[in-house]
């Protein structure tokens, strides 16, 4: 396929949850990552559960019997290597930027009795995952972390309402792209100079999992992920790639593989 020389190319990822990640779905990623081959690769946050660091299942015998946080890491390193592999030589900025779930680390630590850990290179995600040998831009500060793509801004996310992405730009006035709310969605906000954008990017993230049925809720969560093309002008298009029956198409092309709903 032919790309237009003087457009970067992003792929926009957030909310895979690994070691719950949709092993197909993401395996489907991989594929695209090889055939769209972007110059940037931003994972929006969420890229780990940390279910071991949850406030949500501290003290609980059956939610932590077997859990160890390194296992969370060897399989993040897991993954990372695939998606490295896949998103090829051309890919020049890798972006790894936390969300909620990373930042349990960090609550962890404040936790009254576990700051004698603070400092502890086993707590450290970046250099865990291997984040400075892989060349990518760590982007902690969550919820404030912002990667600036041209007019885009590329977030985790911090508004769960029932419509998200006209939440994100209304309250931050900007255009943006953001997983968090692992529903996908779209709002343009008309404006003098134009419009203005908001993109719910869906997850990556294997909802059949008891560790995600948070609450017993699954309120509408779309399966996806995101790209952008984005001009030197700094102005921008961004498409979002959901999955149905476990596939998706982008440029005349299927992806995955497709499984039927239960």
């Amino acid at each position: 396929m032919a790309f237009v020389s003087d457009v970067e190319r992003i792929l926009i990822t957030s909310d895979w949850h690994v070691p719950f990640h949709n092993k197909l779905n993401v395996a489907a990623v991989f594929e695209f990552a090889r055939d769209f081959k972007p110059h940037t690769s931003v994972i929006a946050g969420d890229f780990l559960d940390v279910p071991e660091l949850s406030r949500h299942n501290k003290g609980s015998v059956a939610k932590l019997e077997g859990r160890r946080f390194s296992q969370t890491i060897d399989g993040g390193n897991a993954v990372l290597d695939r998606l490295d592999k896949a998103l090829g030589q051309q890919c020049k900025k890798r972006v790894f930027m936390w969300g909620n779930h990373e930042n349990r680390a960090v609550r962890w630590l404040e936790t009254e009795g576990n700051s004698v850990f603070i400092g502890d290179p086993l707590l450290d995600i970046g250099n865990r995952l291997n984040l400075p040998k892989r060349k990518y831009e760590e982007i902690k500060k969550y919820p404030k972390g912002i990667y600036r793509a041209g007019r885009l801004r590329i977030i985790h996310g911090q508004y769960t309402a029932k419509h998200a992405a006209a939440a994100h730009v209304e309250r931050l006035g900007v255009n943006v792209v953001f997983g968090h709310t692992h529903r996908s969605g779209m709002f343009l906000q008309p404006m003098l100079e134009g419009q203005r954008g908001g993109y719910a990017l869906g997850h990556l993230a294997d909802a059949s999992q008891p560790e995600l049925d948070y609450a017993g809720i699954n309120p509408g969560w779309s399966e996806g992920f995101g790209i952008a093309m984005v001009r030197k002008s700094g102005n921008f298009q961004v498409d979002l790639l959901n999955f149905i029956d476990g596939v998706f198409y982008w440029g005349g092309q299927q992806y995955g593989e497709i499984r039927q709903a239960a």
